[in-house]
């Protein structure tokens, strides 16, 4: 976990999962611009030697941990309000290079098994391809974050809750996706969904621009499966009606349609 660390950069941060072959788990909430930066001038935000000293512990003990275990459980206790030193001490650290790649792309060679990425200021589009083993994505509170385009074939959950630009979703090839949060991402107009996806859960709360047909998409695609579905707040959607999403999704358990009717 390096969670709450916003001077890590997204390039350091996939040269690190290349040192860590052998990463499950992986917690970078908040980070990459997470927070405003610290004044640059300001001799103030430099770091001090022990500050240092204790990054660089840091990183060669979660680097060290990466090559002898199956999920990395270090934690990054000191958060450094710091200047681009900081990623450049880093970036030594973990003996990284530069790279040109997609921002998003570092991550789709991954072995990581579970990824949090909760709480990215800087971050606008997300694009995975082909990561072989993630089973869980988390996205949420990405306040920049407008358009995400997923190909996971093993993907059991996604969220993205809170992403108040997010404008689509795109879920190209998730044939396992089970689980799908995306409540309270208030701009959400769009959600494409493969034929592939069998979902179970979807979460929708307070999707005041999701599209009434792109839930009828959902249903088509999903239907079949859908035993939880949270609609609550979907303004867009009045058209649907209870009974009609009842008789397209036979295995409903829970079914919430209130707060459909815009308030003036």
């Amino acid at each position: 976990s390096l969670a709450g660390n916003a001077q890590l950069s997204r390039a350091l941060l996939q040269q690190l999962l290349k040192r860590l072959p052998r990463l499950e788990r992986a917690n970078f909430d908040f980070c990459a611009g997470a927070r405003k930066s610290a004044r640059k001038s300001d001799a103030s935000s430099c770091l001090h030697a022990g500050e240092r000293a204790a990054v660089r512990r840091a990183v060669s003990h979660a680097i060290r941990l990466g090559a002898e275990s199956e999920a990395v459980a270090g934690s990054l206790e000191a958060r450094i309000h710091a200047d681009e030193a900081a990623a450049k001490l880093l970036c030594a650290a973990a003996r990284s290079t530069s790279s040109s790649r997609d921002a998003s792309s570092g991550w789709d060679s991954s072995s990581v098994k579970d990824l949090s990425l909760r709480g990215w200021q800087s971050m606008t589009t997300f694009k995975l391809r082909q990561s072989p083993r993630l089973l869980s994505l988390d996205l949420s509170r990405c306040a920049h974050l407008t358009s995400i385009d997923l190909e996971v074939p093993a993907l059991l959950s996604f969220t993205a809750s809170n992403c108040s630009a997010l404008v689509d979703v795109t879920l190209a090839s998730c044939a396992g996706l089970s689980a799908m949060q995306l409540s309270q991402s208030k701009a959400l107009r769009t959600v494409l969904a493969a034929q592939s996806c069998a979902i179970e859960q979807l979460n929708a709360f307070g999707c005041r621009s999701l599209s009434a047909e792109s839930v009828s998409a959902i249903l088509d695609v999903s239907g079949a499966s859908l035993a939880h579905l949270d609609l609550n707040g979907t303004l867009c959607t009045a058209s649907l009606t209870e009974d009609d999403i009842r008789r397209r999704c036979p295995q409903l358990c829970h079914l919430d349609v209130r707060g459909r009717a815009a308030k003036f």
